[in-house]
C-alpha cells in the first residue's frame, strides 16, 4: 500500500541496445525509429562512463555481469545489451575478463572522472589547492591538516541522460493536468467516508514536496486505531488516460541527491494529490484495530476525505518523543498532538515485539544522504541514521501492507505485488555454510 520510495526507489536500465549503437558507428546512419544518431551514440557514451566510474570506484570489487545487473537494477530483459557495453568496453581496452567471467578495470585505462583530475593537477598549484581544500579540514594549526575519503563522483545530468529519465512532460499531459481541480469539489464526497475530524499528520523528511500518506492513532481502553491514509490519486489520473498512459511510461518518480523527477506532473503531485497540511484531501484508507497484545482484530479500507493537521518531520517529531526537555519549543508548538505521538510510540513498541515473536528479522541498515557543493558535485556522503519516528512509520505501513495484502488475498482479488530474483546459489551456499558454522 505504502509505496517505498523514500528508501529505494530507482530507475530500469534504459532502452535500446548497445548492438545498434555498435552498427551505426560502423556505418549504419539509419539509426533507431524515431531516434537521432546522435541521441544514439550519446546513450551509448553515457552507458560507457556510467559503467566506467562503476569499475574504477574505489570500493569496487570484480562482478560478474550477473552482479553487475543486479547492482544496476537491469531487468532480465534488458541484461542482453548491458553485455554488449560490457563488450564495447573490453574490445576497447577498458576492461578486462579474469577468472570467473568477473570484470575489472584495464591498467592504464582512464574514466572521464579521472581524465578531468588529470587536467586539473596540470593546472598548476592553484588549482590544487583548490581542489584539495573540498577534501580537507582544518584543525586550527598552520599546515595542520586531516584529509577526508575521497569520494567517486558521478554527474548527476549524465545519470539521468543515460537512464533516458524523461525530464519534460508532453504538452498533452501538462494540458490535462492543468484541468484538474486545485481543491476538493462537492461531488467527491459522494460515497466517501467523511474523517476530517480525525487528527492526522504526514511525517517525512525535511526536504520531501509530495507528501502522500498519513497517520492517525486513537486508543480507548487496551484497543487501538491505527489509521494509514494514501492520496487518492486514482480519482484525479483516469484509466487510458495521457496522464494515465505518461504514468505508467515512467513506472514511479524519481528520487536523485539533487532534484525530484515526479512521475505525474507537480500540478498534482505537489497540489491535490499531495496531503498538504490543512487541506481537504480525497485518501485510501486502511483503518485498523489493535488489542493490547499488538495484533489486528479487524479493520475497514475505505475512500475516504481527511484534512491533515500538522505536516511533520522524522527529526521534529523523534526530538518530541525522545528528548522533550531539550526542546520545550517543539512541546509549545505541537502541543495538541504531543498525546498522540505519545500513543503513536508505544503503539509502534506493541506492534515491533508482536512481529519478532512471529520471527521477523529486523534489518537495521543504516541509510546515507549525499551532500553536493554548488555545482551539484557529490561532495560528503553522511550517515542518516533510524529513529523513533522513522521506525513508527515504518510499523505502521508494514501493518497497513499486511493487512491490505491479506484482504486482497482472501477475497480472491487479482493484485500488484512484487517479487526478488531466485538467489545466486553460490552466494547461498557461502551464507549457508557461515549459518553451519556459527549455530
Amino acid at each position: 500500500m505504502k509505496d517505498n520510495k523514500k528508501k529505494k526507489d530507482r530507475r530500469k536500465y534504459p532502452q535500446g541496445s548497445a548492438a545498434s549503437h555498435a552498427g551505426q558507428n560502423s556505418g549504419n546512419h539509419g539509426g533507431h525509429a524515431g531516434h537521432p544518431r546522435s541521441r544514439s551514440s550519446k546513450l551509448l557514451k553515457n552507458r560507457k562512463t556510467l559503467l566506467m566510474d562503476l569499475v574504477s570506484s574505489k570500493n569496487y570489487e570484480p562482478m560478474r555481469l550477473k552482479d553487475i545487473a543486479m547492482l544496476l537494477q537491469v531487468p532480465k530483459a534488458k541484461r542482453s545489451e548491458l553485455a554488449e557495453v560490457m563488450e564495447i568496453l573490453v574490445k576497447e581496452g577498458k576492461i578486462d575478463v579474469i577468472s570467473d567471467g568477473r570484470y575489472q578495470k584495464s591498467r592504464g585505462a582512464s574514466t572521464t572522472t579521472e581524465k578531468r583530475e588529470k587536467r586539473d593537477r596540470r593546472a598548476g598549484e592553484q588549482g590544487r589547492r583548490g581542489r584539495d581544500d573540498r577534501f580537507r579540514r582544518k584543525n586550527g594549526k598552520d599546515g595542520d591538516t586531516e584529509k577526508k575519503p575521497r569520494i567517486q563522483t558521478v554527474d548527476i545530468q549524465a545519470v539521468v541522460d543515460a537512464y533516458q529519465i524523461p525530464e519534460e512532460f508532453p504538452a498533452r499531459v501538462i494540458t490535462q493536468a492543468e484541468k484538474c481541480p486545485e481543491e476538493v469539489i462537492p461531488n467527491d464526497y459522494n460515497g466517501r467516508l467523511d474523517l476530517k475530524s480525525w487528527q492526522m499528520v504526514t511525517i517525512d523528511g525535511e526536504d520531501a514536496k509530495d507528501l502522500d500518506d498519513a497517520v492517525s492513532v486513537t486508543k480507548a481502553g487496551d484497543t487501538w486505531t491505527l489509521g494509514v491514509h494514501i492520496a487518492d490519486v486514482s480519482n484525479y489520473v483516469q484509466e487510458n488516460s495521457a496522464l494515465d498512459r505518461e504514468a505508467l511510461k515512467r513506472g514511479t518518480s524519481v528520487y536523485l541527491p539533487d532534484r525530484v523527477i515526479p512521475m505525474l506532473p507537480k500540478r498534482l503531485s505537489n497540489g491535490i494529490c499531495s496531503l498538504n497540511e490543512g487541506q481537504e484531501r480525497l485518501a485510501l484508507s486502511c483503518i485498523m484495530t489493535i488489542n493490547e497484545k499488538g495484533r489486528m482484530i479487524g479493520h475497514q479500507i475505505a475512500e475516504t476525505v481527511i484534512r491533515v493537521d500538522r505536516r511533520m518531520t522524522y527529526t521534529a517529531v523523534n526530538a518530541i518523543l525522545t528528548e522533550p526537555e531539550a526542546h520545550p519549543e517543539l512541546l509549545e508548538e505541537y502541543h495538541e498532538l504531543v498525546p498522540m505521538f505519545r500513543q503513536m510510540q508505544e503503539l509502534s513498541a506493541l506492534i515491533r515485539s508482536c512481529r519478532k515473536e512471529r520471527g521477523a528479522i529486523d534489518f537495521e541498515f543504516p541509510e546515507s544522504k549525499v551532500i553536493l557543493d554548488a555545482e551539484g558535485t557529490p561532495v560528503e556522503i553522511r550517515p542518516y541514521p533510524s529513529n523513533v519516528a522513522t521506525r513508527m512509520i515504518e510499523d505502521f505501513m508494514l501493518m497497513a501492507n499486511e493487512t491490505v495484502a491479506e484482504e486482497y488475498c482472501t477475497r480472491e482479488i487479482p493484485f500488484l505485488y512484487r517479487t526478488h530474483d531466485k538467489p545466486d546459489g553460490d552466494r547461498m551456499e557461502a551464507t549457508l555454510t557461515l549459518i553451519r558454522f556459527n549455530v
